[in-house]
């Protein structure tokens, strides 16, 4: 009985998420996997996907911006999410009313258990019905929740693929320089944006339920709000002083813990003989706050916030008590029954503004903490490419060389005025090798990417033709076939593919393979030997 009472309690979004994890820890899809395995060979086509709309694919396709509109960020953002998130707003303004609903149809079943009411008998059936299905809409909160951050989690996946994007296409360009390109910031940066759209429900919801308990009780339903607001104003005065006598504490604790590091290396101090350097007074000029005294009044903050908490709590309770106890006054007992209900339950919704209040607070800090940030990724977004080696596609003849520079100079920031290679000519003909040697740090890594455009050319001229393969000292292979490995996203051409493995010496070693060049490489090449993965790397760059 307590079972089947629980699985009714639960939600569709409870439910889901009671099927996922049962599903989890009984590995049904891996299961069913091996047991398909067991069977024939898998395919890729095999593994569950996910719908066309969360596809990588499909959002590059929708996320749309233009750099030269104001906020382009922002537009596209929207632009990106608008669809969804008017019906999930919506939604979470009818959950609002719903609760209000709620409240109302409760009202009205009670009095019509009252022997002495004037309401026709459907009335009843009606109120329960009523309660029922705005029960139902407010149990669906978590599920508008979870879909309100997928599309959080869609949009902010859209950012960042474009972020990975234009690099490739802008020869290598660093787009953030210092600044690393964080993801979590770009979800609670898009996450800030829909939790501000989400307060035009809680203003909506608010509002209807003031009116509703204005409705009820008059001029009485502005005591539970009115001390709310001066139990909140209050918080955050103490909040200050509060936040004062944690700072103190933590610097204290910085001091204590360097004290503690220089005990404890005292020995290396002095074999070292490192006591001057650690003697020297402008080490004593140091301003640590373990100087200044604890203020006398820091243990009765500490004591008054407690007790503000505990009257905060306290206030909701005393104010519900005080409009009951006014209310009732004028009322009967018949009738004090059901309206004492809608008053406990419209005082406590009422009674929340201060949450609500410092939710709206705490989004728009959070917002314009998070707004240095969308201005670099705008401005990663608007920056043109750099000044690199120009490409030509035209064919190189011996006049014309595949390759070619005249006293330039390459540094790794184009503001810079400093270069890492400087008045570098070099030319380099069709079917000529060219091995570039020097001592360590003169620049030979260096040359060859700023053949590949990763370093910004400030003077001088050249030009390369054609397209251009690099290999690094450490290739990196991705957890895919070996012939996925080799096309790198190519068109596959047998004739041609038969001929770079034969000219890579992997024959023998797809001839060793289960599945030859369908054999599934580990991540970073784990499961091949070192001058595999050197081989299979010169074979992808051949291919390409």
């Amino acid at each position: 009985m307590h079972a089947a009472l629980m699985l009714a309690s639960l939600d569709e979004q409870s439910l889901a998420t009671l099927r996922i994890l049962g599903k989890k820890a009984l590995y049904a899809q891996e299961i069913q996997l091996i047991r398909l395995g067991r069977l024939r060979p898998l395919a890729l086509s095999d593994v569950w996907q996910l719908p066309e709309r969360f596809r990588f694919s499909t959002i590059q396709r929708e996320f749309v911006y233009n750099v030269d509109e104001p906020m382009f960020l922002l537009r596209a953002i929207v632009r990106l999410t608008w669809r969804p998130m008017i019906p999930l707003l919506a939604l979470e303004m009818l959950a609002e009313l719903a609760d209000i609903f709620e409240v109302v149809a409760s009202g009205y079943l009670l009095s019509c258990f009252d022997a002495s009411s004037d309401y026709p008998w459907y009335y009843g059936y009606c109120a329960a019905l009523g309660f029922m299905v705005a029960r139902f809409i407010c149990s669906q909160q978590g599920l508008i929740s979870h879909h309100r951050k997928v599309e959080v989690k869609r949009a902010a996946c859209a950012i960042q693929l474009e972020l990975f994007r234009l690099p490739l296409i802008r020869n290598g360009q660093r787009m953030f320089g210092q600044t690393s390109m964080d993801p979590w910031r770009i979800g609670n940066l898009v996450y800030c944006m829909s939790t501000a759209s989400s307060t035009i429900a809680d203003i909506v919801g608010f509002s209807a339920k003031f009116g509703a308990l204005y409705y009820i009780v008059g001029w009485l339903a502005v005591i539970p709000m009115m001390s709310s607001v001066v139990i909140m104003l209050a918080r955050w005065g103490f909040k200050r002083l509060v936040g004062d006598s944690f700072e103190w504490e933590s610097n204290t604790d910085v001091f204590d813990s360097n004290v503690s590091e220089v005990y404890q290396g005292i020995k290396a101090i002095k074999l070292f003989g490192w006591e001057r350097m650690y003697l020297d007074p402008k080490l004593r000029q140091r301003n640590y706050t373990n100087n200044d005294k604890l203020p006398w009044y820091a243990p009765a903050i500490r004591v008054a916030w407690f007790l503000l908490d505990a009257a905060y709590c306290a206030s909701f309770s005393a104010a519900s008590f005080l409009l009951f106890s006014i209310y009732t006054q004028r009322q009967t007992a018949a009738t004090a029954v059901w309206t004492s209900a809608e008053i406990f339950q419209l005082d406590s919704h009422v009674s929340n503004v201060c949450s609500s209040v410092e939710r709206i607070v705490s989004n728009v800090s959070d917002i314009r903490r998070e707004l240095s940030y969308f201005v670099t990724i705008e401005r990663a977004l608007r920056g043109k490419p750099r000044n690199t080696l120009p490409r030509e596609n035209s064919e190189s003849s011996e006049s014309h060389p595949m390759l070619e520079l005249n006293g330039s100079n390459f540094t790794w920031n184009e503001h810079s005025r400093v270069p890492v290679l400087k008045c570098v000519s070099l030319g380099v003909a069709p079917g000529e090798l060219v091995a570039v040697t020097g001592k360590t740090g003169s620049g030979k890594s260096s040359l060859l990417l700023s053949i590949c455009g990763e370093l910004a050319m400030t003077e001088g001229t050249g030009k390369a033709v054609g397209s251009i393969a690099y290999l690094e000292q450490s290739p990196w292979i991705m957890n895919d076939t070996m012939r996925a490995n080799v096309l790198f996203g190519r068109e596959y051409d047998a004739e041609l593919f038969a001929k770079i493995i034969h000219a890579c010496a992997l024959t023998d070693d797809m001839a060793r393979w289960p599945h030859a060049d369908l054999t599934v490489i580990g991540e970073r090449g784990i499961n091949i030997s070192g001058g595999q993965r050197a081989r299979l790397a010169l074979a992808r760059t051949l291919y390409s």
